[in-house]
């Protein structure tokens, strides 16, 4: 079984797919001052949760672009939900490659999913086009609570710094730090239960698949791996990016 399937797997139980709740969703909208004039793009938007959060709450506008065919259908099926569906579109696609017109977005994210492009900086560089004169990036990104990082934990996660890096790579992008919501240990616990409870269920219902023992052996590594490690020493948070004032 290809990983990105189980990754599918893991998130029956979730629609924001990161260790945030909905009250802090709603906090980002309040920082950024959304209204209905806003429109946005979200790159790798999972099942659209936070286009969906904020077009109901504030009434923006916008677009939402993931690779994956569950995520995309989730998305689809939450925004005719809440009555949505004619405010945020949901494209299927590499957000990488998705073509948009320059210019043309008040603000642009990418929540947890700067792989997209390769990392941090890259996110940076290929959001930024999105961005009208004065667009914002909100981007959600891992970071290194302590270190130094045990070498099995490290080389599970390259590519991840601290958060001090994380502000220097965005000042030599061309961008100040203007706000950030970090998530909680319990927010982690809960986004990584809910993994394994999808997981579980999944087994529940497919004792007979042949890639049992697979979806078995990733979930036991994944636990292994939090709770020997991710709690103690990897965070995650949103960052609200504006330019530079100069």
């Amino acid at each position: 079984m290809e990983e990105m399937k189980i990754y599918d797997l893991c998130e029956p139980f979730m629609e924001i797919i990161n260790p945030l709740t909905i009250d802090q969703v709603i906090k980002l909208g309040e920082v950024l001052a959304l209204d209905e004039d806003d429109r946005l793009i979200d790159f790798g938007c999972g099942c659209g949760k936070f286009l969906a959060v904020w077009s109901k709450a504030y009434g923006v506008t916008g677009t939402g672009v993931d690779v994956r065919d569950q995520s995309v259908r989730r998305a689809r099926e939450i925004l005719e939900r809440e009555g949505l569906s004619d405010r945020i579109e949901i494209v299927k696609g590499d957000g990488k490659e998705f073509e948009f017109e320059p210019n043309s977005y008040d603000h642009a994210m990418c929540i947890g999913a700067s792989f997209i492009w390769g990392g941090f900086r890259n996110t940076l560089q290929g959001m930024i086009d999105a961005l009208k004169p004065g667009g914002k990036l909100i981007v959600g990104e891992p970071y290194w609570r302590k270190e130094p990082v045990p070498e099995e934990y490290l080389n599970e996660n390259p590519g991840f710094t601290n958060e001090m890096g994380i502000l220097r790579i965005a000042r030599e992008e061309g961008f100040d730090l203007e706000y950030m919501i970090r998530s909680s240990e319990q927010g982690w616990d809960n986004y990584e239960s809910n993994n394994w409870r999808g997981l579980n269920h999944w087994l529940d219902h497919n004792p007979d698949h042949p890639d049992r023992q697979q979806v078995i052996d990733w979930m036991r590594k994944n636990q292994d791996l939090y709770l020997e490690y991710g709690r103690e020493y990897l965070g995650f948070a949103v960052y609200v990016l504006r330019p530079i004032n100069k």
